[in-house]
């Protein structure tokens, strides 16, 4: 059933699975037999009882990447038109263009993992400071945990996340 598994499952679109997603199921699906309820103590990955489904798991891998698909596709960039067109609902002139405003900034400069972590933001979660240019910059004052690199001595240092900088003379400067 699992070799059956590795070798039909698809996304959504019907199309096969990158990579990185096809290991993430895998890893997936050995957590979930782990973690109670179930609490199996099995190992997909290494246990001999599944040596036929690895050997299918490492077939598709293969297949996987005589296709390309072992790269991560991101998103393109947003374009100067898709830009400015966004700057036309940013109006700080008016109270819901400032809401507009200042949720695009922080997402923009801070919002690194989505919007995961901004109902804890306070203004006090934010400094502004000046660089060696004279410019004001404006960091958060803590580091957020991350789900990869919790070290609980990190969240005292000065803030990896994100910098938003000034930018002088422009009417949307997010710093001002």
């Amino acid at each position: 059933m699992l070799r059956d598994f590795y070798a039909t499952v698809r996304n959504g679109k019907g199309e096969l699975y990158g990579l990185s997603s096809y290991i993430g199921l895998r890893a997936g699906l050995n957590r979930q037999i782990n973690d109670p309820p179930l609490s199996l103590s099995w190992s997909l990955l290494k246990d001999t009882e599944f040596t036929t489904c690895n050997n299918v798991f490492i077939g598709v891998v293969k297949i996987l990447r005589k296709k390309g698909l072992y790269t991560s596709v991101h998103h393109s960039s947003v374009t100067e038109d898709d830009f400015n067109a966004i700057k036309q609902v940013l109006d700080p002139n008016t109270p819901e263009g400032l809401v507009n405003k200042v949720w695009f900034d922080v997402q923009l400069h801070f919002g690194r993992r989505g919007n995961e972590g901004n109902r804890q933001l306070k203004p006090s979660s934010f400094t502004t400071k000046t660089d060696e240019n004279g410019l004001k910059y404006t960091t958060l004052t803590f580091n957020e945990h991350t789900k990869n690199h919790n070290d609980p001595q990190a969240r005292n240092k000065e803030s990896t996340r994100g910098f938003m900088c000034e930018l002088p003379g422009d009417p949307l400067c997010p710093v001002s």
